[in-house]
């Protein structure tokens, strides 16, 4: 059986359109995939913004909590926790809610209404008045970290803290 230059070309041709068209299904398939992980991402780090000012709220508004120790502790504990969220993924956070700076305007609140005036009082407090369960991430959370996050960890909270604007977050 023969074939004609018209029908091997023909066959070329649908067989190269069809791996274009699978070769592009793969790469949307792709782009899709990364584009539905930066929205979980987003999703996240705005998940972790507002549980932050939810948790500094509850303290601003419902004063009572300092009269229930184990619930201002707990309550503590969280904002703790959130102010160093907010450290590890700043730029996110700031770019999920689309405000430069919210991320260091949330931590000068949440230093305030945990009474810490320096840096040096919140690290000092992470280890005390802000841990409350035996194995506390809190206790550990410089000590599994590179060297140098201690360091910045602590500029970012004297930047926060030198912030000339209300509080916010």
């Amino acid at each position: 059986m023969r074939f004609t230059l018209t029908q091997i070309l023909t066959t070329v041709l649908v067989v190269a359109l069809g791996l274009a068209l699978v070769g592009s299904q793969f790469r949307h398939q792709r782009r899709i995939a990364a584009l539905e992980h930066a929205l979980y991402q987003t999703r996240k780090d705005i998940a972790i913004a507002e549980y932050g000012s939810a948790s500094c709220q509850l303290l601003e508004f419902h004063p009572h909590f300092y009269d229930d120790p184990s619930s201002l502790r707990f309550l503590n504990h969280e904002i703790a926790r959130s102010i160093l969220m907010h450290w590890e993924r700043e730029a996110a956070i700031d770019a999920a809610v689309d405000t430069p700076g919210h991320s260091k305007a949330f931590a000068k609140r949440a230093l305030g209404l945990l009474e810490c005036t320096t840096p040096d009082d919140f690290v000092r407090e992470l280890r005390s008045r802000f841990s409350i369960y035996p194995d506390d991430e809190l206790v550990s959370w410089f000590s599994r970290s590179p060297p140098g996050d201690l360091l910045n960890f602590k500029a970012f909270l004297r930047a926060a803290l030198e912030l000339n604007e209300p509080a916010g977050g």
